[in-house]
């Protein structure tokens, strides 16, 4: 009882002083240094989760010298553009260290998705956020925050969150120039792999795991093979219908199966498309030439046999990008 009265204050006190931190970087330090608005737009990583999108945000920080938020910046995610600029934070050198779980890293320098850092920002619930959702303060301090990260990387600013895949008109609201790049990944292979991650991360096939978007019609008593093909079929959807009011070249699809097998030629698309609107960092260090396919993971012989159902009735297997 000792023990969980001492740490309620140091948690209130950690609260608040991250509410300050991120007051002084968005309100005073920002306006100060007159970094109110990112100076090259933020890229933004989307896909339904298990797609590949935490490989594909290591390959891209890895090939080229984009900034990121690295765990030692989810560390200080109230305001990780000051602590970046006031410490000269700089990623050690690249050890080519591809590896992950559930979408984290494990070393200071690697890639995060920083969940903390949005939900400064975002409500926990519900995921899905449009435009007008979001008050007009927090846009502005959101806006703010990348701006100070921009500006202290001085470079363009990639980031990486699954559960922005349902925010994208917000972000749009909030950085008008920013681009997206979406990674989808064979549904078959992706279902096998959301209901694995969920084993591990809950212990159990039926719980539900990562961004929930609007208008499900599965409930979480639904059997979990169709829940996991309505989730990515659902993120795809809001991905398409958010994609659909933007201009074209600010929006990029790739096949996770497809820089598997060359990532050059995905790099060189990549690039391409960055390049049409802001400066293309320059190489930070090399890449393999392709990545072999993982493994599928082994569910038992029933989830695996209505995946096979599920995956012969193409009305409910959204389709593979081209």
């Amino acid at each position: 009882m000792e023990v969980q009265a001492s740490v309620q204050p140091l948690k209130i006190a950690k609260h608040f002083s991250n509410k300050a931190l991120g007051f002084f970087e968005t309100d005073i330090y920002c306006r100060l240094t007159g970094q109110t608005y990112p100076k090259y737009p933020p890229i933004f990583i989307i896909g339904a989760p298990r797609s590949g999108t935490t490989l594909f945000y290591q390959l891209l920080v890895q090939a080229r010298a984009y900034g990121y938020i690295s765990n030692w910046h989810c560390a200080r995610h109230a305001a990780p553009g000051l602590w970046h600029s006031f410490t000269g934070w700089r990623p050690g050198k690249t050890s080519g260290d591809f590896a992950s779980s559930g979408g984290r890293t494990k070393s200071p320098d690697g890639p995060s998705e920083c969940g903390a850092f949005w939900y400064r920002f975002f409500p926990r619930n519900p995921h899905s956020a449009g435009r007008g959702a979001i008050p007009h303060g927090r846009l502005r301090q959101m806006t703010a925050s990348v701006a100070a990260l921009t500006q202290a990387c001085d470079a363009p600013v990639i980031f990486k969150n699954v559960i922005n895949s349902v925010r994208m008109a917000a972000l749009d609201e909030a950085f008008p120039d920013c681009l997206f790049i979406e990674v989808r990944r064979d549904p078959e292979r992706n279902a096998q792999s959301i209901l694995a991650q969920r084993k591990l991360e809950n212990g159990t096939y039926d719980d539900w795991w990562s961004v929930r978007p609007a208008g499900l019609t599965v409930s979480d008593q639904d059997d979990p093979v169709r829940q996991v093909f309505e989730q990515i079929e659902a993120v795809r959807k809001s991905v398409a219908a958010d994609a659909s009011t933007l201009p074209d070249e600010r929006f990029l699809s790739v096949q996770y199966e497809d820089f598997l097998e060359d990532t050059a030629a995905t790099l060189a698309r990549v690039d391409a498309f960055v390049a049409r609107h802001t400066m293309l960092p320059a190489t930070r260090g090399q890449v393999p030439p392709s990545f072999p396919e993982t493994k599928a993971p082994a569910l038992p012989d029933a989830l695996q046999t209505e995946i096979a159902a599920v995956c012969n009735s193409p009305a409910h297997v959204p389709e593979r990008s081209t």
